[in-house]
């Protein structure tokens, strides 16, 4: 069976990367005065890289869920 692979560009690649060490540079600021913001910035960081690699996340309920199965 074959694989399906997504080939990103360079500067696409970097901008991926350049996220990752933006957030990681974050992490530690999260639970100090500025929480809020940071969680936003993460928040923001999570979304624009999300939106690149087209997955994104939907909570269902349990019913929804449900519905979904059938």
């Amino acid at each position: 069976m074959a694989a399906i692979v997504n080939l990103r560009t360079k500067p696409d690649k970097l901008r991926q990367d350049q996220a990752e060490v933006l957030r990681q540079a974050l992490l530690p600021f999260e639970a100090g005065d500025l929480a809020g913001h940071v969680r936003g910035l993460i928040a923001h960081i999570a979304r624009q890289t999300a939106s690149r690699t087209r997955w994104t996340f939907v909570m269902l309920s349990p019913d929804q869920n449900a519905a979904v199965v059938r």
